[in-house]
């Protein structure tokens, strides 16, 4: 495959799955992480001394093997093999994420709510906080 050559739709469809596999253990970590930071303060200890909950701690596991999966997946695509084989695995793989970004998690300060939540962006523009989705500016 030659680098003007379009990638197949099923290969950009494992890097959509990447990227929200990648957005679900990353939101999940930081909702967990602000769990813990408000029930620190609540206690007045710190954040380690606020352990994971048993559920939380097998729900981050199980999203942490559905990200693993969908890696494996898309190294083992043909198209991706071929490339590593020809030593344009990076060039492929910037291709790829640029036509499927993966989602930026970022804590941020809702002032409406008084407090930090999750926010998910793709490109740069927020999409999703506090689990919620945003409405596009027109």
């Amino acid at each position: 495959m030659s680098e003007d050559q379009p990638l197949p739709e099923d290969l950009i469809d494992l890097q959509r799955a990447r990227g929200a596999a990648r957005r679900a253990l990353d939101v999940h970590a930081w909702e967990m992480t602000l769990a813990r930071r408000a029930a620190a303060a609540a206690a007045g200890a710190g954040v380690q001394e606020q352990p994971w909950r048993e559920e939380d701690l097998a729900r981050e596991v199980e999203l942490r093997g559905v990200y693993r999966t969908t890696v494996a997946a898309i190294a083992a695509h043909p198209v991706m093999v071929q490339a590593a084989a020809e030593r344009r695995g990076w060039a492929v793989e910037e291709k790829l994420r640029a036509l499927a970004p993966t989602p930026e998690i970022v804590v941020v300060l809702d002032e409406e709510l008084g407090r930090e939540v999750v926010e998910v962006r793709i490109a740069g523009v927020a999409v999703e906080r506090n689990g919620a989705p945003l409405n596009p500016v027109a």
